[in-house]
């Protein structure tokens, strides 16, 4: 008994340190949860920990887990080039395993490609990875992540010029909002206002701005989208040539945006409204607001939405001071440069992505075509193996049947009734032989 409990216990024992491994690890990654928003030094310490780790155990959705992570810190310090990589390899280690956890991280990482695709404003790449993660949501059956998906998707349409697709996409993601979620129902109230707005119809695009202001919410939260309402008024009106109302709603909106602290979002505001005191010949006042826009460029995305501060800073000052509007046009051509660059860099990864999943698809059925050889080979062998097991136990039965001494005189005596039997017949044919020859 003791030599069976030894013996079981040495072969459970692997098995047991890969449960400890994994559970170190999902503990690992909650800690490194908590330092995403306060040390991204220390994630990624965590997450490099979480990586090397699960290749020691062989913990696939641990490395995948690792390098998602990863990527995601890097995305998060605004390092493009170094994320993708990491974004990508990550998928590489998710496409086999299907589980929920495995999809829906997935879809996740579709959102944050499409959206870094988006802002460099590679459309269709972006509509890619959305679909792609939609197949995944839908798999998972991820309704939070579905309808993330989609409303990013409708932003890439109206990006691209597609309203018909914004639209519909958008109305899909709208039976997937919670109905006490009053911040996503904003969002979406916001991207109908902005649809609308491009279309030119701006009382209609206000409709949907003034629904934002309505909304009450039931918890008393701060209105997050609120200022961004403001601010999408204020640009209608401004689109409209009517500066007295975009001026009431631009100041609106820089409160509001001041109290949630939203630097990224209160760029633009200031931006938007040093370009309208230039339009409406106030070049003091849109130096003045440009200049609160440059103090926050630090913490906004380098895309050209950000960047053309420095084009218009440098159109501002040419009068007055031609050295400084030097100054900002080579910044403006640098940064150009810096995100054309980037820019290819993520196309030649997408496709690098493309490449990788094609492969993948024609491996796949490679792999499942010799899968299917090979079980086709298994059966034959089976069938093989026990058509000759058949023979062999009629074979050995035989030898047996003829070693048995009873049943060995059994066929015996029967083989001389067989004999005797041949013989009377034999008889009987000859005598009936010689009948006839009698009768002719």
């Amino acid at each position: 008994m003791n030599l069976i409990s030894a013996i079981l216990l040495f072969f459970s024992w692997p098995f047991s340190f890969d449960q400890e491994a994994i559970q170190e690890i999902n503990a690992i990654k909650e800690q490194m949860k908590g330092y995403y928003n306060t040390n991204l030094d220390s994630a990624a310490i965590l997450a490099e920990t979480i990586l090397i780790k699960s290749q020691k155990a062989n913990y696939e959705l641990g490395k995948a887990k690792g390098e998602f992570a990863l990527a995601h810190i890097a995305y998060k310090r605004g390092k493009i080039s170094v994320a993708i990589p990491h974004f990508l390899k990550a998928l590489e280690i998710y496409k086999p395993l299907k589980s929920n956890d495995s999809l829906t991280d997935q879809a996740n990482i579709y959102i944050m490609l499409g959206v870094i695709f988006r802002r460099h404003q590679s459309f269709q790449e972006a509509l890619s990875f959305y679909d792609l993660g939609i197949k995944a949501a839908i798999a998972a059956n991820n309704k939070s992540a579905l309808r993330s998906l989609l409303y990013n998707k409708s932003i890439a349409y109206r990006r691209k010029g597609n309203f018909a697709g914004a639209i519909q996409t958008l109305i899909e993601s709208v039976d997937l909002i919670p109905k006490d979620n009053h911040i996503i129902t904003q969002k979406t109230y916001n991207q109908f206002g902005l649809i609308y707005a491009e279309l030119g119809e701006h009382d209609e695009a206000r409709k949907w701005y003034n629904k934002m202001i309505e909304l009450e919410s039931k918890n008393s939260s701060p209105w997050y989208y609120r200022g961004q309402a403001y601010h999408n008024m204020a640009l209608s009106y401004n689109n409209q040539e009517d500066y007295v109302m975009a001026w009431k709603y631009y100041i609106l909106a820089k409160e509001e945006k001041k109290l949630l602290g939203n630097p990224e979002k209160l760029f633009i505001t200031y931006q938007n409204m040093a370009e309208l005191a230039l339009a409406d010949r106030k070049s003091e006042l849109a130096i003045d607001y440009a200049n609160k826009a440059l103090a926050l460029i630090d913490q906004v995305p380098n895309t050209p939405e950000y960047y053309k501060i420095f084009k218009f800073l440098a159109q501002c000052e040419s009068a007055h001071n031609p050295t400084l509007a030097i100054t900002y046009a080579n910044q403006f051509i640098a940064s150009s440069e810096a995100f054309n660059n980037r820019q290819k860099e993520l196309l030649d990864n997408g496709d690098r992505y493309k490449v990788q999943l094609i492969a993948s698809n024609y491996f796949s059925q490679v792999k499942r075509e010799k899968e299917r050889l090979k079980v086709a080979w298994t059966m034959s062998c089976a069938a093989a193996f026990i058509f000759l097991a058949v023979i062999l136990s009629i074979k050995l039965y035989r030898i047996y049947n003829y070693r048995s001494p009873e049943l060995a005189l059994s066929h015996i005596k029967n083989q001389n009734e067989m004999i005797y039997l041949l013989d009377m017949f034999r008889k009987e044919k000859e005598e009936m032989k010689n009948t006839l020859r009698q009768r002719k």
